[in-house]
């Protein structure tokens, strides 16, 4: 007997991979936020 159903494992890693592409793409906007500042200091 398996603790998770599969349909609930599927949802999870979903879940997963939602949030992974989200804090990527918040990430890659900081990083890119912070090169116009550094652009616009100099």
């Amino acid at each position: 007997m398996s603790i998770f159903h599969y349909q609930d494992w599927q949802k999870a890693i979903t879940d997963i991979r939602f949030l992974a592409i989200v804090v990527a793409l918040l990430y890659y906007f900081k990083q890119k936020d912070m090169g116009n500042c550094r652009k616009r200091a100099l």
